[in-house]
Formats: C-alpha cells, structure tokens, sequence
C-alpha cells in the first residue's frame, strides 16, 4: 500500500483481492486498487485493474498448481498462516515482476487529471 498523487489529488494504490469465502491468493482474483480524492475534495477516484504475479496460482482452485517459487497451500483450506506468507511474499516483491509493472500502475495513476 503506498500514496500516490496525480496531478489534481491523491489517494491510495494497494493489491487486493475480495472473496466471500477462503479463497486463495490467485491471479485471476487479485488486483490494484486505487482509491483517491481530488485536491478540492469534489471527486472521489477509483480504479480497479487486473495485475497477475508470476508466484500465484491461476485461478482460485485449491486443487490449482502452484508456481514452484509461490505460496502452496498447507492445509485444507487457506487459514491465516497462508495468508500472512502469500501478504509477505507481495510486499517482498519487486514492483516490475508484477504484470503490468506496479510502476506502470502507478504512473497511469499519476497521470489522471480532472478539469
């Protein structure tokens, strides 16, 4: 999670993924989500976009493989140890191994302009 401004506000940049049951962390699920206001505090900004990680599963299959670098599951369903492995692992990657790039996210974010 980190700020970011763009040219008429800021706002918050973050990776999620919302499920309604214990779904692991995978790359058809997970995405960048900026949340923002504009300087004037007239416009609230969002963006969701798509972002995969060469670690994750591809879907949200327990049963999926699992890239030999990434976060396997040890149990039955994911529980909070998984979690807190697949959170660590997202924060200790680099941000141009994500797909697009966090820094291309990001700069995307940076361009937004309201007039």
């Amino acid at each position: 999670m980190q700020l970011i401004s763009f040219q008429s506000g800021s706002g918050v940049g973050f990776l999620t993924q919302y499920a309604q049951y214990p779904a692991t962390v995978n790359n058809k699920e997970m995405f960048y989500n900026f949340q923002g206001l504009t300087s004037d505090g007239r416009f609230y900004i969002v963006a969701i976009l798509p972002v995969n990680a060469p670690f994750l599963a591809p879907d949200d299959n327990p049963q999926s493989v699992v890239p030999s670098d990434g976060i396997p599951l040890t149990t039955e369903m994911p529980d909070d140890a998984y979690y807190a492995a697949v959170v660590n692992k997202l924060d200790q990657t680099a941000p141009d191994v994500f797909m697009p790039t966090l820094t291309q996210l990001d700069a995307l974010i940076q361009s937004i302009t309201i007039q």
